[in-house]
């Protein structure tokens, strides 16, 4: 399995508490960036800039990355860009999964 699936598929551990879906899928993912052989950055966007979790989604992100077979750093960095709750509803109709193609989705 290439790392970055791995590291995605981790993720889907990961659960927004307010709605109950992991983050791979609701689209929280924006990137996985691997350097070198340990050390990863994931790029998180919130459901809401005010988003009362922010600290503990970051937290569980690099606690679940951490954990993975050779990872030794993690960083999480929570960016400030809009996430669209209509566009996930629009995807998860027409069975795109985020996972699968996050890179290819716009606007998020």
């Amino acid at each position: 399995m290439e790392r970055e699936e791995e590291i995605r598929e981790a993720l889907r551990d990961v659960l927004d508490p307010e709605v109950g879906i992991d983050i791979v899928d609701l689209g929280l993912i924006k990137d996985i960036i691997i350097r070198g052989d340990d050390t990863v950055e994931v790029d998180l966007v919130l459901t809401s800039q005010a988003c009362p979790l922010a600290s503990h989604l970051s937290e569980q992100v690099k606690r679940r990355v951490e954990g993975l077979r050779g990872i030794r750093q993690v960083e999480v960095k929570v960016l400030d860009e809009p996430w669209n709750w209509d566009h996930f509803v629009r995807q998860q109709k027409e069975g795109f999964r985020y996972g699968q193609n996050i890179q290819n989705v716009g606007g998020l």
